[in-house]
């Protein structure tokens, strides 16, 4: 009985273990809270983020990240889109999305963008992000570009919603 017990803590122990260690460094189950990324993610939403591609490769333009953020004073993390990379000029007019000059199709925001924003390079060590629902998200044009350390995860599954969809 005893010998028992002893074997049952040690497999508890090693599943919080391991559950501890995959949380912090491999994936991680993000509640979607808000509109910002209208249509593409609904509020409660579920999605899994992978956290080892900001560790072992590049983000890319349009990968949907998970970014810790100071907003009003408190920390949070949203979900957003990276339009920019470092060395990128980004521009709004006449309710489009302009990149180094060039307007970026985009078939996934909810709809044309209300406000313009001016012209800015994304500096190195940091991307430029925006939700999908340009015109209900508080993203880079408000917060400035998100530095890459910032960065906790990139969505590449979600589960609710529209399950076993990925990205």
């Amino acid at each position: 009985m005893r010998k028992e017990i002893k074997e049952w803590a040690f497999a508890i122990i090693i599943g919080v273990v391991l559950t501890f260690v995959i949380k912090m460094y491999v994936f991680d189950v993000i509640y979607i809270d808000g509109q910002s990324m209208e249509p593409t993610f609904q509020n409660n939403d579920v999605v899994f983020a992978e956290k080892l591609t900001q560790r072992f490769s590049h983000l890319e333009r349009k990968d949907v990240v998970i970014v810790k953020a100071n907003i009003q004073g408190e920390e949070k993390r949203i979900i957003k889109r990276v339009m920019g990379l470092p060395g990128d000029t980004i521009e709004i007019k006449d309710g489009f999305l302009y990149r180094n000059g060039k307007k970026v199709k985009e078939s996934y925001i909810k709809e044309k963008i209300d406000a313009d924003f001016e012209k800015i390079t994304v500096p190195k060590g940091t991307v430029f992000v925006m939700g999908d629902n340009r015109n209900n998200s508080y993203d880079s044009r408000l917060l400035g570009p998100v530095k890459e350390k910032d960065v906790k995860g990139k969505v590449f599954f979600e589960l609710y919603n529209n399950p076993f969809k990925f990205y």
